[in-house]
């Protein structure tokens, strides 16, 4: 009753408590779902483990779920009312704090995982590009880009694709009026060069 509080909700995944990093993700999806849902204002989320408040990788993950939740594609849309009340971000809340056992902690798990959001949210982003706005020049523009945080990138075109003999690849480019690219992306981020590939 003495709460300033304008809505609290209760968010679980039932039976038993979260354990892996995709189940901490998904409940942060849930979590910015419900926001969206209510068009929430600043939110704070109190986030719990069967031992007590989260750590610092279940708070990180959370917020991947809430930021991987709150992508939307709006390039091509009006843009929204710039009205200060209205949410600035994608899908309900203006900011959300995670209370979690080790804050510093997480903010520092946070980077990476904050990577991997802008890495899916940009794939995302070219999945969702129309093909009149991007196609194999346009797009091999874009993975050029990718080379100012570490990626490797080489770009094909159709002299060099010939040289290696690439017919098959050709013959599909023939059919447009757009020509041919060939993008070749090499992350050689390992610390230690003898390191497996991921892929």
């Amino acid at each position: 009753a003495n709460s300033n509080l304008d809505r609290v909700l209760l968010i679980g995944k039932g039976d038993g408590a979260a354990s892996s990093s995709a189940d901490w993700v998904e409940l942060g999806g849930s979590i910015m779902g419900q926001l969206g849902a209510r068009k929430a204002g600043d939110t704070s989320i109190l986030a719990d483990a069967a031992s007590g408040p989260a750590d610092a990788p279940e708070a990180a993950d959370i917020a991947l779920g809430l930021l991987l939740r709150n992508y939307r594609f709006r390039k091509y849309k009006t843009r929204p009312s710039s009205d200060p009340a209205e949410p600035r971000n994608g899908n309900g809340a203006r900011e959300v704090l995670i209370h979690c056992r080790a804050p510093e902690a997480a903010a520092a798990q946070m980077k990476r995982r904050q990577a991997l959001a802008d890495g899916i949210c940009l794939a995302r982003d070219l999945v969702n590009e129309p093909a009149n706005t991007l196609g194999p020049v346009e797009f091999a523009e874009r993975a050029e880009r990718l080379a100012d945080v570490g990626v490797e990138v080489e770009v094909l075109g159709v002299p060099e694709m010939e040289a290696l003999k690439m017919a098959a690849l050709l013959g599909v480019g023939r059919g447009s009026e757009r020509p041919s690219r060939l993008v070749v992306m090499q992350w050689l981020g390992a610390e230690n060069r003898r390191a497996k590939p991921v892929c």
